[in-house]
């Protein structure tokens, strides 16, 4: 299969070169004699859950069986390209599985996954009760947090045993009754629940120097992170889309929708509300006359943020809303003036190293009601035999 050569969003031209990979353990890469038994090669990214890779090797007359290379807790980096391989990602090792089939060869599936991981073993310290601190900000063996903390405090306390590299955008945490990690409450639940709550996107990923970085950075009004990615591709159907899958996920369907948006009078009671969308509902926008105008400026009022189903949206309105039935009507509208850009989809690209989960990339050639950005919520880069470099991927328009 040809590389497509890097042109950011003009589209991605052919350069004849064929795809390859490479494989470390521990820092040590694998050579010609190991590689040659690799059958398969995977990694992937998704926002919300640890990265994961995954490797086939055939293991002709048990010749890999009892090798440590391949133990738990070992850590695994995987490069693709063409030509030049560059790094994809780090993982840790779990348990190796090992098939003998009848009457095929042997293999071990090599699985493994990001350093977040850890995180999910590890807990409070011990039960606690809430309590109130005095003269200080925490109270790092019960993990007690004072009112509105910081984020960088509550990061460095709990992440510090595991030594990641930090990359945050600061905050201070809506908590103003102080924070507490609970009994049974894992670290990584702790974290991601911070980031749900935020806003903020959280994940960790390791460097071919073998450093891990948590990064907690927060989005922009569409959903995304600009320094996630270094270029932005156009894959066009037929060439380098192979395949697409959408969903109009709200077309012709009531939708129940929360909406959160800034409260003037109280900052710590934000408004929100419940509704059904209606199709129906009438344009707040509108007067009636078709040739009228506006006569003044549009002053951007804050945010809102817009919650469908598992999607968290957040949109920057025309106004203040000092009362909920005002957010009410903005929000019915919309929805109703972007019913049909709610475009999920799953599809098969070809593979390109430097893709991931968290980016946004433009799909086209599949007419004007589909093409457009996306923002990718997962994928996985696949390099095999039988299908070469392809890369599947999971993604929802983005509204513009």
């Amino acid at each position: 299969m040809a590389r497509e050569t890097r042109s950011n969003s003009k589209g991605i031209i052919i350069d004849g070169l064929d795809p390859g990979f490479e494989v470390s353990i521990e820092g040590t890469t694998l050579g010609a004699e190991i590689t040659r038994f690799i059958k398969h090669v995977e990694y992937e990214s998704a926002d919300g859950i640890a990265d994961m890779a995954k490797i086939v090797i055939s293991n002709v007359d048990g010749i890999f069986t009892d090798s440590k290379m391949f133990q738990a807790g070992n850590e695994m980096a995987l490069a693709f390209g063409y030509g030049t391989l560059s790094h994809v990602g780090r993982v840790e090792l779990v348990k190796p599985r090992f098939s003998f089939p009848q009457g095929d060869i042997p293999t071990i599936e090599l699985t493994g996954y990001t350093a977040d991981i850890r995180m999910m073993d590890g807990k409070s310290p011990k039960a606690v009760k809430k309590k109130k601190l005095k003269k200080k900000e925490i109270d790092a063996d019960l993990r007690i947090f004072q009112a509105n903390p910081k984020l960088s405090l509550v990061l460095n306390t709990i992440t510090g045993p595991y030594e990641f590299n930090l990359d945050y955008d600061e905050l201070t945490l809506p908590f103003p009754k102080g924070l507490v990690q609970r009994p049974n409450t894992s670290d990584y639940d702790l974290i991601k629940g911070l980031a749900n709550l935020t806003g903020f996107i959280f994940w960790v990923d390791g460097d071919e120097d073998g450093l891990w970085t948590l990064h907690f950075k927060e989005p922009n009004a569409k959903g995304i992170i600009s320094d996630v990615q270094e270029a932005e591709y156009t894959f066009a159907y037929g060439h380098t889309l192979f395949s697409f899958d959408p969903e109009f996920s709200f077309r012709d369907v009531k939708t129940k929708l929360v909406v959160e948006a800034d409260n003037p009078d109280n900052a710590e009671k934000p408004h929100r509300i419940e509704i059904e969308d209606e199709e129906t509902a009438p344009d707040f926008l509108s007067d009636g006359d078709a040739e009228s105008v506006v006569d003044k400026p549009i002053l951007t009022g804050g945010s809102a943020k817009i919650y469908l189903g598992e999607f968290q949206i957040e949109v920057i309105p025309n106004k203040h809303f000092t009362k909920e039935s005002e957010l009410k009507l903005w929000a019915e509208q919309w929805f109703r003036r972007h019913r049909e850009d709610f475009v999920n989809g799953s599809g098969t690209l070809i593979g390109l190293e430097d893709v991931f989960a968290r980016q946004t990339h433009k799909l086209t050639g599949m007419g004007n009601t589909l093409d457009g950005r996306y923002y990718f919520a997962r994928v996985r880069h696949t390099l095999n035999a039988d299908a070469g470099y392809t890369m599947a991927i999971e993604a929802r328009r983005v509204i513009e």
